[in-house]
C-alpha cells in the first residue's frame, strides 16, 4: 500500500489557463445531464396556460439538428377564450354558440420530429346542419387558432434554446462549480 498526497484548489485558486479545462470538464457533464432543461416544461405549461392550452404534453428537442423544435398536444383547449381575444367576433351569443358547438384537437407533433406544425391542429363545427353561416368561418378560425399556436411553440422553442445556451455559459458554469465546492488538481482535473 502506498500513500500520495496531492494538493487540491478551489476553482478560485486555479490559473485562468487551468480555469478553461476545469469549465470544459463542467461542460462534459452538462452534455449529458438530463436535468439540464429542469423547469422548462413546468415554464412552458404556465405560458401555453395563460393562452387558453390547458392540460398540455410537451415534446422538445434542442440539438440543432433536422426535425428539432416544440410542439404540444392539449387535452383542454379554452375555445371562449381564444375566440374573446383572438377573433374579430364580438357577439357573446356567436361566441357562445361557436364556444358550444366548436371541438378542437391539438395533437402536436405525432411523428418522431419535434416541431410544430399547422397540421398538429384541428377544428370541427359538431352541427353544420343547425349553423350553415358559421361554416363559412371555420376556415379562418381554423387559421387564426394555428397561427396562435405555432407563434406560441416557435416562442417557447426560442426560451428553450436560450435556457440551454445558458447552461453552457462560462458565467453559469463558474456559478456552478464554485456552488458545488468542487476541488481540482492543479492541473485542472477534478478532485
Amino acid at each position: 500500500m502506498r500513500t500520495i498526497r496531492t494538493k487540491v484548489y478551489q476553482f478560485s485558486e486555479l490559473s485562468k489557463q487551468v480555469q478553461q479545462t476545469a469549465i470544459e470538464w463542467y461542460k462534459g457533464i452538462l452534455n449529458n445531464d438530463a436535468d439540464i432543461l429542469q423547469g422548462f416544461e413546468d415554464y412552458c405549461k404556465e405560458e401555453a396556460e395563460k393562452q387558453g392550452f390547458n392540460d398540455i404534453k410537451i415534446q422538445y428537442s434542442f440539438s440543432y439538428s433536422q426535425g428539432d423544435g416544440l410542439s404540444f398536444s392539449c387535452k383542454n383547449f379554452n375555445i371562449k377564450k381564444f375566440l374573446t381575444e383572438n377573433t374579430r367576433l364580438h357577439k357573446d351569443s356567436v361566441i357562445n354558440t361557436l364556444s358550444n358547438k366548436l371541438t378542437v384537437e391539438i395533437n402536436g407533433n405525432n411523428s418522431r420530429y419535434c416541431y410544430a406544425s399547422r397540421s398538429d391542429i384541428d377544428l370541427y363545427l359538431d352541427a353544420n346542419k343547425d349553423y350553415p353561416n358559421i361554416q363559412s368561418i371555420i376556415p379562418s378560425l381554423l387559421t387564426d387558432l394555428e397561427d396562435k399556436y405555432l407563434t406560441l411553440c416557435k416562442e417557447l422553442e426560442n426560451i428553450g434554446y436560450k435556457w440551454l445556451e445558458a447552461a453552457f455559459e462560462d458565467e453559469s458554469i463558474i456559478a456552478n462549480i464554485e456552488a458545488n465546492e468542487y476541488e481540482f488538481t492543479i492541473d485542472g482535473n477534478r478532485f
